[in-house]
């Protein structure tokens, strides 16, 4: 809303003086350069700032995570370049837990099957399956599958 004033007495009201007008007052603050300017407004804001340490942490794990790893760049572990995504918070489920559906006739059921018998690490996925016919369903754990071997070292 505007607001009207009337009736002011002329005794408010005063010239300005000229010299005020046309000289410029020093600065109250000391002047800053543009790059200082810049830092104080980025230190202030909050998301800036959080922003700023998640690119810091991703250049130091770059950095650093090389340096520490065992492996090197083109170190590549192909025996288990075709095994799915397992993580141990998921093997009772049918969501990453390193197994996939299949269907095969009796003789390659039967391979993996007995593998996990003899070896007592079961390719077939809680030793269940389904019989559809001459075909046997099964979750086949691709990390079992591959027939490797496990050696255990004792102490001799």
């Amino acid at each position: 809303m505007e607001q009207v004033y009337q009736n002011i007495p002329k005794e408010k009201f005063e010239f300005a003086d000229k010299q005020d007008l046309l000289h410029e007052k020093s600065l109250a603050t000391k002047p800053r350069s543009y790059f200082a300017d810049a830092f104080s407004r980025f230190c202030k804001n909050k998301g800036s700032i959080v922003g700023a340490c998640v690119i810091l942490i991703l250049i130091l794990y770059a950095i650093f995570g090389t340096i520490f790893s065992p492996y090197s760049v083109s170190h590549r572990d192909t025996y288990f370049r075709y095994a799915l995504p397992r993580n141990e918070m998921f093997v009772n489920t049918d969501f990453w837990d390193g197994c996939e559906e299949k269907s095969h006739d009796r003789s390659i059921f039967e391979y993996y099957y007995y593998m996990g018998k003899e070896t007592g690490h079961y390719a077939v996925k809680n030793e269940e399956y389904k019989i559809a016919g001459d075909m046997y369903v099964y979750r086949l754990d691709s990390y079992h599958s591959t027939g490797c071997v496990y050696l255990k070292m004792s102490e001799e």
